[in-house]
């Protein structure tokens, strides 16, 4: 790094993929040890970095948020960024919907999980077989309560 300085300082154009590469190339020959302390200093600025933001965020009213976020879809479109969209900390949060309710449940009752998971123990797998389920409703089933689906379960079984 400081002879990337140097040469800068002395009337050489910097190359900032030279730099970046030297420097990467010095990193990698640190000892466990040494790269500790760098790695530490990182988690910490990590930490003051996520209070800043959230701190930041807290004073932003939801017509700034809106005014951000649609800076940042602007940005996006002409390939200027990649930032995603601000979440407004105070929003309300959407309720979960009736499949989500459902996976809720079953996940709560024991009986239940093991009727409808049967002895799955992958999420993928135990995923696929919920969805069967609930295909096997019918619209009727799907929009009554959840104790209702619960009852059709376990008469299923």
């Amino acid at each position: 790094m400081n002879e990337a300085k140097s040469q800068a300082q002395t009337g050489h154009k910097l190359n900032v993929a030279e730099v970046a590469k030297d420097a990467g190339a010095a990193y990698n020959e640190l000892s466990a040890a040494q790269k500790d302390v760098y790695i530490k200093r990182a988690a910490d600025a990590r930490e003051v970095y996520k209070k800043e933001y959230a701190a930041w965020l807290a004073t932003l009213s939801p017509d700034e948020i809106k005014r951000e976020n649609e800076f940042r879809a602007g940005q996006r479109k002409a390939g200027k960024s990649r930032k995603g969209n601000l979440k407004d900390p105070n929003a309300p949060k959407k309720p979960l919907s009736a499949y989500f309710l459902f996976l809720k449940a079953i996940r709560s009752n024991r009986a239940l999980t093991r009727i409808v998971f049967e002895d799955a123990e992958a999420t993928t797998k135990q995923s696929t077989l919920a969805a069967m389920r609930w295909r096997e409703f019918t619209p009727e089933q799907k929009g009554v309560s959840l104790t209702c689906v619960v009852d059709v379960l376990v008469r299923r079984r």
